[in-house]
């Protein structure tokens, strides 16, 4: 991190573009300044105004001109759509004046308070706690309704910590422009880095290094949603070296600290294909074993059967860990209060998805069914429990990676040969999919593979998923909503 150049400007409110008053006086005329001195109009500072006067005015024209031509339409990226969130709310709530009467943000006693309040305008209540909590995982959360991650068990006085709160503020301000890198993006990243790396240079106070390493943890998930993967590893790195201060010098760090690296690490490698530096077996404090007085849940669906040697052994015991999953969600309900509980199910989840992940990358890419099984798995591992993280990044991502494998093997005779292990696939990546573009393709997918003649109502089709990973618990109603809308097609 150290050996970049990184620039060093303060985050204020200077640095931040303000949107100027169209409407005033002096917003909508020419200026005429008279002067008793006619060298006065020379002098470098008047010519400066009457340049930039000038300036502004032709830009103006520029935009009426094209506002007047374009009407009611403006252009945007089509890629925007993908970093969509996944659930929209109705704009019935108007936002608060008050940034202390909004839950997520009554610890927030950063100095920067103006424009955090800023963050929240022309924005729902929910909408906004919606968008924190995914801008901040899987590091931390404000949120009062469960006792994982909270950020001040984390951080204690973090935002005391400059760094940390500069990176809070940057990931707070990414996700409120739709996920778009502006100038004051740049400003809250480059001082971050600065702090960082004035902290690195000097003598590290062991008590900082949790902030350090939190601050760094949400670079790396700004970086990531950016697909800089060059990025992400150098910050990786640095998290490993951090980890090695806190050895030698026997530095405690909170079980979440660990928790938050590892998730950090394994987000980003499917997004972006980012190295993994860290697996469910780095931390101890991610321990995950079967519960030998429960092995009769520990089974391979019926469904499988017919790919149990393709599979091998290793992903077939993975698979009965993602069964055993679904039995234990439809049994219980979850306390969010409880964090053990919590704890259980987070390092239950690891194990699985890590090792899921291992998989893919270890599986030939011409194995196309394999895959398909193995994405549709991570996805029914990730949804089985969101009461932890609920953003809509990994699922969609996955979603959409799993739809160009199955187009590929729609186009192969292994669709005939695996047709209900991809009908499986083809159903829940739909259901998990983003509305849109993805959501629609997945229909047409399953309308050209003739699934409508096999199962024509809703009953018959979640029956039929049983022989899988289904929970009719979680998984009930996005199933059902995505089965209408295929059937209105």
């Amino acid at each position: 991190m150290g050996d970049e150049s990184w620039p060093t400007t303060e985050p204020t409110t200077q640095n931040v573009p303000q949107r100027e008053n169209a409407g005033t006086e002096t917003g909508d005329k020419f200026r005429f300044i008279t002067f008793q001195d006619p060298n006065t109009i020379k002098l470098k500072s008047i010519q400066r105004v009457i340049r930039s006067h000038g300036a502004k005015k032709a830009l103006e024209g520029r935009k009426k001109k094209v506002t007047e031509s374009t009407g009611n339409f403006r252009h945007f990226k089509t890629d925007r759509l993908q970093n969509t969130p996944a659930k929209r709310h109705s704009h019935d709530y108007k936002a608060p004046g008050d940034i202390q009467q909004l839950d997520p943000f009554r610890s927030l006693s950063i100095s920067n308070s103006t424009r955090l309040q800023s963050l929240i305008t022309n924005s729902t209540v929910r909408d906004l706690c919606e968008t924190a909590s995914q801008a901040l995982e899987p590091v931390c959360n404000f949120a009062e309704t469960t006792a994982h991650q909270k950020f001040h068990r984390l951080f204690h006085d973090g935002f005391n910590d400059a760094a940390l709160s500069n990176a809070i503020m940057l990931s707070l301000s990414f996700a409120a422009n739709e996920y778009h890198f502006t100038q004051e993006c740049v400003t809250f990243k480059n001082t971050t880095i600065r702090h960082i790396n004035q902290r690195i240079g000097a003598a590290l106070d062991p008590k900082a290094v949790s902030q350090m390493i939190g601050a760094i943890l949400l670079l790396i998930g700004v970086e990531w949603r950016l697909g800089n993967k060059p990025r992400v590893e150098m910050h990786l790195t640095g998290i490993m070296q951090l980890l090695n201060f806190c050895d030698s010098k026997l530095i405690h760090l909170h079980d979440g600290i660990k928790r938050a690296i590892f998730w950090q690490d394994l987000n980003a490698a499917w997004i972006i294909g980012s190295e993994r530096r860290f697996n469910h077996k780095t931390f101890p404090e991610l321990h995950w074993g079967r519960n030998p007085f429960l092995s009769s849940i520990y089974t391979l669906p019926p469904g499988f059967e017919p790919l149990q040697h393709a599979f091998g052994d290793d992903l077939v015991t993975v698979i009965e860990d993602v069964y055993a999953l679904q039995h234990f969600r439809e049994s219980s309900d979850m306390d969010l209060d409880d964090s053990t509980s919590l704890i259980h199910m987070d390092n239950y989840q690891a194990w699985v998805e890590s090792r899921l992940f291992s998989h893919f990358l270890a599986t030939d890419e011409d194995n196309e069914v394999v895959l398909c099984c193995i994405l549709t798995l991570y996805l029914c591992a990730y949804m089985l429990f969101t009461d932890i993280w609920a953003g809509h990044f990994i699922p969609s991502h996955i979603s959409a990676k799993l739809l160009r494998v199955l187009r590929q093997v729609r186009r192969d005779v292994l669709w005939e040969g695996h047709k209900d292990a991809l009908l499986w696939c083809t159903i829940v990546g739909g259901t998990f999919a983003q509305l849109g573009v993805t959501r629609s393709e997945y229909i047409l997918l399953l309308h050209q593979s003739g699934y409508d003649a096999i199962f024509p109502d809703w009953k018959e089709t979640e029956s039929f998923l049983g022989n899988f990973i289904w929970s009719n618990k979680v998984f009930h109603t996005p199933g059902k909503a995505f089965w209408e809308a295929y059937s209105l097609h």
